[in-house]
């Protein structure tokens, strides 16, 4: 995989490459890296797919490159049990390309957490979220682990400021 990721990357610097090869191979290298154990060299690949996202002129693709690039060091920082690191990341992406997917994946997150009763750990990364995303979604989410703590009053406020402003955006 090492070999496979470092021919990528020989091929990213080759004249005459598409965008479209380009992106694939921004894609599949950080993956190739992270495969191989070589976690640094996997976060610095997928930088790479945020920088290039940064420098594509079409607004929603650019948003769309930077935000996997995140979700991608997110995810290996997530298998690395490094939570931390993983919530920071999906948050990022989330704040540049308002997916549901990368909802789902700090969701996942927390019901990762969640199994292994570490309630106070999922309270952090929803505030995180909820702090960085002020939306209905992390509201709810937040107030969840919060409700789950038996933290009641907090998590009806929470849950009221969510459902205040999901009743304005619509």
């Amino acid at each position: 995989a090492t070999k496979a990721a470092e021919y990528g990357e020989k091929a990213l610097t080759m004249a005459g490459i598409d965008g479209q090869t380009k992106v694939r191979l921004l894609v599949t290298i950080p993956s190739l890296y992270n495969g191989a154990g070589q976690a640094d060299k996997a976060k610095a690949a997928a930088m790479k797919l945020v920088e290039y996202g940064k420098s594509v002129g079409d607004a929603k693709t650019s948003s769309q490159l930077q935000a996997a690039g995140y979700v991608m060091i997110g995810q290996f920082a997530e298998k690395a049990g490094d939570y931390g690191a993983a919530a920071e990341n999906y948050i990022t992406a989330y704040g540049i390309f308002k997916d549901a997917s990368i909802s789902k994946l700090l969701n996942g997150l927390a019901a990762t957490l969640y199994k292994g009763s570490r309630f106070a750990d999922a309270e952090k990364v929803f505030r995180q979220f909820y702090a960085a995303d002020q939306g209905p979604e992390s509201a709810a989410l937040l107030g969840q682990t919060l409700y789950k703590q038996n933290k009641i009053d907090e998590a009806l406020a929470i849950y009221k400021e969510g459902y205040a402003k999901r009743r304005t955006a619509s």
